[in-house]
């Protein structure tokens, strides 16, 4: 079971025995005891450490290498090209990880360009992207951040897309 927390934590009160991985920045249950039903009503407080990196700092990062390895990285080879295609030209004049992230961020946060739209755009899988991203410029969060992370590891910037929490039992 793993305790929802902000990003990275630096120390945790909640009954139970937890413990931190720090390769994951996650706190979670060690005690083989406790099942979900545990978590439920539970109150605890968390302390974490406020992470506010300047603009020049986030564009002169280097991306790293996340615990997950290269699987942050893997590029399906099915991705259409309209889609690989438009990353690099988004990121074309950007010469730092940092300076590619900020061009994907800023091209998908524009309002001129995009609308925030809780109607899900019509198709599925790769086929949404591509609308999202080239006609229909309308969609909710899951769409964002999809497309943020296709686009960064198109480019060559590790990422993956955490939605929601889940209880799991390990």
């Amino acid at each position: 079971l793993y305790l929802p927390v902000p990003y990275a934590p630096v120390g945790w009160q909640a009954e139970g025995l937890w413990d931190f991985d720090p390769a994951s920045l996650t706190v979670l249950n060690v005690d083989p005891g406790t099942g979900p039903q545990h978590l439920q009503d539970l109150r605890y407080t968390v302390a974490s450490r406020a992470v506010e990196p300047s603009v020049q700092q986030v564009a002169d990062a280097v991306a790293g290498t996340p615990p997950e390895g290269v699987l942050a990285l893997e590029v399906p080879a099915d991705v259409p090209a309209q889609i690989t295609d438009l990353a690099r030209q988004i990121t074309a004049d950007a010469r730092t990880d940092g300076r590619k992230a900020i061009a994907l961020q800023d091209w998908l946060r524009d309002p001129e360009r995009f609308r925030y739209n809780l109607a899900a755009p019509s198709g599925t899988g790769y086929e949404v992207l591509v609308s999202f991203l080239t006609d229909e410029r309308s969609g909710y969060c899951v769409h964002f951040a999809a497309s943020m992370a296709l686009m960064s590891r198109v480019v060559g910037i590790p990422s993956r897309v955490a939605v929601g929490f889940t209880l799991s039992l390990i």
